[in-house]
């Protein structure tokens, strides 16, 4: 704030300049809200601030319904009496502190400090539906923090709800007044050190939330008949009773320091606008979901926002740090685990403008947090550039060459692209997986293409056109043993092995020859004639086995199998044009690399 009068600029809130004196605020003549110096109107009321001030105007007073909190001390008395006045102060000062910060923490207004006493009010100048329930959340919860500021402190309190004479604009000492504050006072009297008692309509306005136990009937002075007081135990739900349990719930017992330590760090980072980071750690069944629910349950009954967010990470399986987080980001999207991914991607983006004004801010939050979601789904043209890419620099290494930086570059936009989309992956890591994903993808378009491709050749070539349906399977095989999709892969043996008298140690590299192998007439007799009919056909190794099973070898063979057999069906009197022949060709993935072939129309 600028002072009008010198021009030094003045932290906001100041009353009077820090260099000269000026009064940095202009009161109303009206209404009495401060404004600043070069102010012409009021901020608050419209009045004008120049020329004759107009008398404020009369206080009025209507009838609510409001919850009165009041509170004592116990204990003060006698332990004052052998501290030092400073320290005695400084006890005080804290005792006020604390007070009227957990008060206005539940949405209470302090209404006055009498000695050692506290008075507050809930339901003026602002009324909520659960203000009986907050007050009483405030009562437990200034009984325990008070008794942690000194040794042998304690404090009594009393709520009641009723209806009251409440002044309109007035604040501090006169807000309320009727009998209601008499009572107040009287039930606090009636209660033990560190206890909190309530009527009757704060107990049915807030028993959904508050555990009470019967303290039965008390005689209070200006009362005509007896009144039935409860004693308020425990929080047992949010407010107004939401995520209660539905049977018996024992008491939290010995855990309310760690509870204290939970509080206490929140509203330190609250305060600080820093983060701070609670581990708890504990065996099964210790109570660390307890902890967390009650500290939860403390949380919703704060007046301010509080978003809580809640992730777990499985138990199981690696690579997936991420996975709670991620949660939390649904559960605050509200986007369920199998949503569509562009619903999904709405919700997002509607949550994002929601909760984040700058549009800059958004642009660089949304994608990030859509990957992490697993939305952001490369599309179609740019999966098969990766795939190209990484195609060519494996048939590269397959011919002796280094392994292509296009073929790395597309590898690792697989990796973004996968990792965060990563539930639980079993006993993979994310590396694993992504070098998975990777060779599905040869699995899914190389392989099968090829499959369906040589069945097509080596049906139109040694049969002539179609088959039986029940001779597609075993074509299948037959045509996999004579031109496997990978002619020679490379292998790390994973034991140590002797195989024709060939002794091969572990982590020793071998080049493996899967078309030789399934051509070698010991097995495969006549094994370079393509034969319908060949019983061990199945028994060829176009497909790994073992620790490197291919997972989508079955739907690759029925792919090719549905493929070429629709093929058959959509195009009669289908063959080769005997002008432009062609045949299987290369090293790692064989294939022709087209078929031109003729059919009736």
């Amino acid at each position: 704030m600028t002072c009008s009068a010198c021009g030094i600029e003045n932290r906001a809130g100041r009353k009077f300049c820090s260099s000269c004196v000026a009064s940095l605020a202009r009161p109303c003549p009206a209404c009495g809200a401060a404004n600043d110096p070069d102010d012409r109107f009021c901020g608050e009321c419209g009045a004008a601030l120049e020329g004759e001030p107009r008398a404020p105007a009369a206080a009025e007073a209507e009838r609510r319904l409001v919850s009165v909190l009041f509170g004592d001390l116990v204990g003060f008395t006698p332990l004052s009496e052998d501290q030092d006045p400073e320290a005695v102060r400084e006890l005080l000062s804290r005792y006020f502190d604390t007070a009227r910060r957990v008060i206005e923490r539940y949405g209470g207004t302090v209404e006055k400090f009498i000695g050692d006493a506290v008075m507050a009010v809930w339901g003026t100048p602002i009324a909520r539906e659960d203000d009986a329930e907050r007050a009483v959340r405030a009562g437990l919860e200034l009984v325990e923090i008070v008794a942690t500021l000194g040794e042998g402190l304690a404090m009594r309190v009393g709520v009641v709800t009723g209806e009251a004479a409440v002044t309109i604009g007035a604040e501090g000492q006169g807000m309320v007044a009727g009998d209601l504050v008499n009572t107040a006072s009287r039930v606090q009297a009636t209660a033990t050190a560190g206890t909190v008692l309530v009527g009757e309509r704060t107990r049915r306005a807030s028993e959904a939330a508050i555990a009470y136990e019967d303290a039965g009937a008390h005689e209070l002075k200006g009362k005509s008949e007896p009144v039935p007081l409860w004693r308020a135990a425990r929080v047992i739900a949010s407010r107004r009773g939401e995520g209660r349990a539905t049977g018996l719930e024992a008491p939290f017992v010995g855990r309310e320091r760690e509870l204290r330590l939970i509080k206490d760090l929140f509203h330190t980072a609250s305060d600080e606008r820093r983060a701070r980071l609670v581990s708890i750690l504990g065996i099964a069944g210790i109570g660390k979901t307890r902890l967390s629910s009650e500290f939860e349950r403390y949380i919703d009954g704060l007046v301010g926002d509080v978003y809580w967010h809640r992730g777990r990470c499985l138990a199981y399986g690696d690579g997936i740090a991420y996975w709670a987080l991620a949660e939390m980001v649904r559960m605050r999207a509200g986007i369920a685990e199998q949503e569509h991914p562009e619903t999904a991607a709405g919700k997002l983006r509607e949550t994002l403008e929601q909760h984040l004004a700058d549009a800059e801010e958004r642009a660089w939050v949304e994608p990030r947090l859509a990957q992490l979601l697993g939305l952001e789904v490369a599309d179609t043209s740019t999966m098969l550039g990766w795939y190209d890419a990484i195609v060519a620099s494996v048939t590269g290494v397959a011919e002796g060459k280094q392994p292509s930086e296009a073929g790395a570059a597309a590898f690792e936009s697989l990796r973004d692209t996968v990792e965060p989309a990563l539930g639980s992956a079993a006993q993979l890591t994310s590396g694993e997986v992504v070098s998975n994903a990777a060779v599905m993808m040869f699995g899914g378009i190389e392989t099968t293409e090829g499959m369906i491709a040589n069945l097509l050749y080596h049906l139109l070539t040694y049969v002539g056109g179609p088959v039986e349906s029940s001779l597609y399977a075993n074509a299948v095989e037959e045509s996999l043993r004579l031109e496997p999709a990978a002619a020679v892969i490379d292998r790390y043996a994973t034991r140590d092995v002797e195989l024709a008298g060939a002794e091969i140690g572990k982590g020793e590299f071998v080049e493996i020859s899967l078309a030789g192998a399934n051509r070698d007439p010991a097995y495969f007799p006549d094994p370079d004639r393509f034969d319908l009919h060949r019983e061990n056909a199945r028994h060829q190794i176009a497909f790994a086995h073992g620790p490197h099973v291919c997972v989508g070898m079955h739907l690759a063979r029925l792919e090719a199998h549905t493929a070429v057999e629709r093929i058959f069906a959509r195009l009669p009197g289908l063959r080769l044009d005997p002008d432009r022949p062609s045949a299987p060709r290369g090293l790692v993935f064989r294939k022709p690399p087209t078929l031109d072939a003729l059919w009736e129309i």
